[in-house]
Order: structure tokens, then sequence, then C-alpha cells
């Protein structure tokens, strides 16, 4: 079943490996400094593609510490699908019932 969530870890993706042609961006990957690297994600937010990513990144990342949360937590019953947060970040309405 093709879900928000994994649409927006395909693009994710597709996005990454976009911006993987980059030099800047394959700096800021392997750059381990923190406020280097903040120095430079604000620089590199100049770009679309760079922003969606990083946003979509965020996101997925939340959701999964989030379920991880609530599978410790014995909630298992309870992780629901995050349409809403998915959509948020790829700035689409969601289309859901």
């Amino acid at each position: 079943m093709d879900t928000p969530f994994d649409r927006a870890k395909l693009k994710c993706e597709q996005l990454e490996r976009e911006l993987r042609r980059s030099p800047d961006f394959q700096l800021y990957l392997l750059t381990e400094c923190l406020s280097d690297r903040a120095r430079m994600e604000s620089v590199l937010m100049e770009i679309p593609q760079f922003a969606l990513w990083r946003a979509l990144t965020k996101t997925i990342e939340s959701i999964r510490l989030r379920e991880r949360v609530l599978l410790e937590a014995g909630g298992a019953g309870d992780v629901l699908e995050p349409v809403q947060t998915v959509s948020d970040a790829l700035q689409r309405p969601t289309a859901h019932c």
C-alpha cells in the first residue's frame, strides 16, 4: 500500500540523489561540527530542493522517533499513519477520508 509516509520517503530519497551531485551538499553531509553544519544549512536553505529535503528528513525522523517511543511504551496498537505531518512537509493538502 502506497501511503503518504511512503511517498514522503521516496521523494526524500529522490531529492537526496539529486542534491548529492552538488559539492556543497556533499560537504554538508560530511561536516561533523554542528556550528559549521548549521551555517552551511542556512546557506543551502536558499535552494528549494534542499529546503524540501530538509523538511522531509526532519519529518521522517520525527515520525520514526515517535513510533519507536510508542512501541517501547507498549502502545504498538496506537501507532497511526502520520498523514497530516507528511502532508505538511510536502506542503500539500491532505486528501484522505
